[in-house]
Order: structure tokens, then C-alpha cells, then sequence
């Protein structure tokens, strides 16, 4: 799903709908806390070679102990594995995940405008 900020760009993301933080309007103090608390951010990727994907065949594994511990996750996917895994990304939500654009691969040097697009649109035809 995408929206349309004020300048023109476009933000990426299921659960977009839902407010985001803004720290000016808010104070931070450190602090303790007496509850348990735990959130797990992660990037869903190839392996580094480019093309293998042999670690995200644990993933399933992962959302298991997510489900069992109520664990708040956000997935930033590669944008090729819309396409290429959408069983994979299909899981992810199922699980609860925050899903967010990561880029398209990390085949290269660094992200284009292309490469971007591209993973954008694979985002948004898979939500």
C-alpha cells in the first residue's frame, strides 16, 4: 500500500494506516520497567551471494515463535522476493508482520531510482 506524503513521495508499507511516531511530540526519559517487553525488527533478504535463500527457509520457524510469544515484528523485504517468494511474504502477514520495502537486491553497489521502483512496485502488487 502506498501513500502520498505532502511532497510527493510515496511511503511503503502495510499498517501505514495506524499513527507513526513522532518523537517531537513526545518526551523521552530512560527508564525501568517491571514488564517484559520485546519487539523484533528484521531485514528479509537473499543471502549475500545474490541468489540463494537457504536462510529463509528457517523463517517459518522464526513467525512460529513469534506467533507463540506474541512478539511484535517488522519485516523490511527485498522487493524482489514479492515475486520470486510471495509464499514467504504471504507469511510474514499472516504472522502479524509490519511489512516494509527493504530495496529491490543487494546484487549491487547500492540502491537507483530503477531498482527502487521496481521494488516499490513489486510491493504494491503484492498487497
Amino acid at each position: 500500500m502506498a501513500h502520498m506524503l505532502a511532497d510527493g513521495s510515496r511511503r511503503i508499507g502495510i499498517g501505514m494506516d495506524r499513527a507513526v511516531f513522532d518523537p517531537r511530540n513526545h518526551e523521552v526519559q530512560a527508564g525501568w520497567s517491571s514488564e517484559k517487553i520485546a519487539v523484533l525488527s528484521i531485514d528479509v533478504e537473499h543471502d549475500y551471494d545474490g541468489n540463494r535463500t537457504d536462510a529463509l527457509d528457517r523463517l517459518p520457524d522464526l513467525l512460529a515463535a513469534v506467533r507463540r510469544f506474541r512478539l511484535p515484528l517488522t519485516a523490511f523485504v527485498e522487493g524482489r522476493l514479492f515475486t520470486r517468494r510471495p509464499d514467504l511474504c504471504a507469511g510474514l502477514a499472516e504472522a502479524g508482520a509490519d511489512l516494509h520495502l527493504h530495496c529491490w537486491d543487494h546484487r549491487g553497489s547500492g540502491d537507483t531510482a530503477g531498482s527502487l521502483g521496481r521494488g516499490a512496485d513489486a510491493f504494491e502488487r503484492f498487497t
